[in-house]
């Protein structure tokens, strides 16, 4: 079995685990040792799910880091174990001077089978010969509650409700928009926005919590409440031809403190303001302060805690929304249509001004020169739309990529949406409602 993705612990290269068979009367020149480690994760029906493992990894030899993850009536365990220096899956066999040993396929298929049910190893599944015959008699559900947080325009709203094929609640809060799940939250936890850019996720399951993110193409998550323990089935004075106890090397692949750049981008601190964050990530503990803590790091709205650990119903809230599925345009179109009432709304409330010096300065030239709407910015607008309204269609048909031509017309929609003339005098104190020269009260 070839192509297990895995990783470098103790500061050795990455490389790919695999399973291999021995060569018969095959001699190893030199004796084997842990050259890194490899993520495997199972779910299982049993409540003995931990002794199983336990019970079934000592029996075989196999040192593991392991944390175990709540799923309703189902128990996830997530493990990490060595692999050597040709990729072989490593087990300690305790014979001096070759005290690691590689795993063959039929000793990881047994593995598996004594399971009963299919394993994550790396990038592949293995499947049990007889799975279990037990089922699970309650919901698999990963959270109790969930919110998602994000600073970008409504439309986000509406491609979370689009990707979960489900309603959302969505709340706003000065610049922070909060969607809840309306209702029962297993759809949109099921769902990939988990891995959508720029979007803060918040979850709680019993007394565990955590939180992730998704930004630049990696996945960044943190659990607290999470404890990794040690399954050790060597003699813990036994130390192999390096001079390493078992214990020293699965202390080297435990789960490292999480960076904190990744919420502090989303959230846009700076690294002078970042400093509660990075304090809130590293607690281990999982209480009623968890939250607080890191909501008040990040800046976001304190109604998240409610939401999260009191079951706050988001549709109680002022101005909520439901936000439904739709299609990639009627979402789009939905979402500036929100964007231009909250406008609006916004218009008739007392609000300190916005310098035009906080905008980049073509921005601001931009929003100047079509502030009246004259003749050609309509010509242009609506060319824009056109075009990229066909490039759409087009790439519809030729199952192309959608997302470039997608975008553009977005901002040609929105650009063209915005009804200027209700901020003119906002956005720059020099101007009137209607866009012209603010005339001197002399």
């Amino acid at each position: 079995m070839n192509g297990v993705g895995a990783s470098s612990a103790d500061g050795v290269d990455e490389g790919t685990a695999r399973v291999v068979e021995s060569e018969p009367g095959e001699e190893e020149l030199e004796p084997e040792e842990p050259e890194g480690w490899v993520d495997i994760s199972f779910e299982h029906p049993r409540e003995d799910a931990v002794e199983r493992f336990r019970t079934i990894f000592t029996n075989h030899g196999i040192p593991a880091v392991f944390w175990r993850t709540g799923l309703g009536d189902w128990l996830r365990i997530d493990a990490r174990i060595m692999f050597g220096r040709g990729g072989e899956l490593l087990r300690w066999s305790g014979v001096p001077g070759r005290e690691w040993a590689p795993m063959s396929v039929e000793e990881v298929n047994a593995v598996v089978d004594s399971l009963g049910v299919t394993v994550q190893l790396g990038d592949l599944e293995r499947e049990p010969a007889e799975p279990l015959a037990a089922t699970p008699t309650g919901v698999r559900r990963l959270v109790d509650a969930m919110v998602m947080c994000a600073r970008e325009s409504s439309v986000t709203a509406d491609l979370i409700a689009r990707e979960a094929k489900a309603p959302v609640v969505l709340n706003r809060f000065g610049d922070w928009m909060i969607i809840s799940p309306f209702g029962e939250p297993r759809a949109v936890e099921a769902s990939s926005v988990w891995g959508m850019p720029d979007v803060i996720v918040l979850w709680r399951q019993g007394d565990e919590r955590g939180t992730s993110t998704f930004r630049r193409g990696d996945q960044h998550g943190h659990a607290w409440g999470f404890e990794a323990e040690f399954l050790d089935p060597s003699n813990p004075w036994h130390r192999d031809h390096t001079g390493k106890t078992v214990a020293e090397w699965l202390e080297a692949t435990r789960p490292e403190p999480p960076e904190w750049e990744p919420w502090a981008k989303v959230a846009a601190l700076d690294d002078d303001s970042a400093q509660r964050l990075r304090l809130a990530l590293r607690r281990p503990d999982s209480d009623e302060q968890t939250f607080p803590r890191f909501a008040d790091a990040l800046g976001l709205p304190a109604v998240v805690v409610d939401l999260l650990d009191h079951d706050l119903d988001p549709m109680s809230l002022p101005g909520a929304e439901v936000v439904r599925p739709a299609g990639f345009l009627r979402g789009v179109w939905e979402a500036i249509r929100r964007d231009v009432r909250n406008v609006a709304a916004e218009r008739n409330e007392p609000k300190p001004s916005r310098p035009p010096a906080k905008l980049p300065a073509l921005t601001v030239w931009w929003l100047r020169v079509t502030c009246t709407r004259p003749w050609w910015y309509h010509l242009l607008a609506l060319g824009a739309i056109g075009i990229f309204g066909t490039l759409l269609v087009v790439r519809l048909q030729e199952d192309g990529s959608l997302w470039a031509p997608a975008v553009g017309l977005f901002l040609a929609l929105a650009d063209y949406s915005i009804p200027r003339r209700m901020f003119a005098a906002d956005l720059f104190p020099d101007t009137d409602d209607e866009g012209g020269p603010r005339q001197s009260d002399k």
